[in-house]
């Protein structure tokens, strides 16, 4: 009432019709935020996530376990599986109702008929990236109930090319859950780089790995519900070393890799070890 009023009767005013749908018309045309506030928190949440995942993943020195014979280093979890599945299914489903949100705004503002292209594929990508992320999400959240987050130790804080290395590992497991094997995996991955902008590409290879079980096939977890096993590399001294932070074009990053098989999803995790 108070926008009519504005306008005395008899006047003549300027209105807006649309020529697909002719009983909309407008007497006042304005921008509303809504849809895009809708979106604008989703991506807020999405960007918590991601913020979340990189102060938990940023390189961070091993730490000595106390009172460990023999002498042992503590390598740091990067992202814990509890981290990644309540960041993965909390920002989800935030997005998906983000979205949801403002796609029935702009369903009911402009009609189904009237939705441009350009809103489709992007709705589209938004639900499908939605999707994926509570699809990931729960799959993780599976994966915690059966695992918790792996210990892994090594006998020194840099391991040294040329000489033997001692792992430990300890997988809290389900209680009674049998455990198939832990496969313990040491690898040195070569990284090089070529041209630059649009022409960039990366090529990677294993220059060198070595894999180990640290339990036989069929063990039981112990009585606690940690699986415990031990096993020993021997980096060759023809291996390079990690590289340093400013070799971008041609580098070599050792990774240590981890997966307890058992019955239904696998635990799977990667620590990065600085090799000397």
């Amino acid at each position: 009432t108070s926008m009519v009023a504005r306008y005395g009767q008899g006047s003549r005013v300027q209105v807006w019709a649309s020529p697909r749908f002719e009983e909309k018309g407008f007497l006042i045309k304005e921008w509303r935020h809504e849809p895009y506030t809708f979106l604008i928190a989703g991506v807020g949440v999405i960007a918590t996530g991601i913020g979340m995942f990189l102060l938990a993943a940023r390189p961070r020195a091993p730490e000595q376990v106390e009172g460990a014979p023999p002498a042992l280093w503590l390598l740091p979890v990067g992202v814990s599986l509890q981290r990644r599945w309540m960041t993965l299914l909390i920002g989800g489903s935030v997005w998906t109702a983000m979205t949801s949100a403002s796609g029935a705004h702009y369903v009911a503002m402009v009609g189904w008929s009237g939705a441009h292209a350009a809103f489709d594929i992007i709705g589209g990508f938004c639900v499908t990236c939605s999707v994926v992320a509570l699809a990931t999400g729960a799959w993780t959240f599976w994966v915690s109930r059966m695992f918790g987050d792996a210990r892994v130790m090594m006998d020194t804080e840099r391991p040294i090319r040329g000489r033997k290395l001692l792992v430990v590992v300890e997988q809290p497991v389900q209680a009674g859950r049998r455990v198939d094997a832990m496969d313990v995996t040491l690898v040195c991955t070569e990284s090089i780089v070529t041209g630059s902008g649009k022409s960039r590409s990366v090529k990677k290879r294993e220059a060198w790995s070595e894999l180990h079980s640290a339990l036989q096939a069929g063990a039981i977890s112990a009585g606690d519900g940690v699986v415990r096993g031990a096993v020993w590399f021997e980096l060759p001294v023809t291996t390079m070393p990690t590289s340093d932070k400013s070799q971008v074009y041609h580098r070599y990053d050792w990774t240590l890799r981890v997966r307890t098989h058992a019955a239904g999803p696998d635990y799977k995790a990667v620590w990065p070890v600085v090799v000397v």
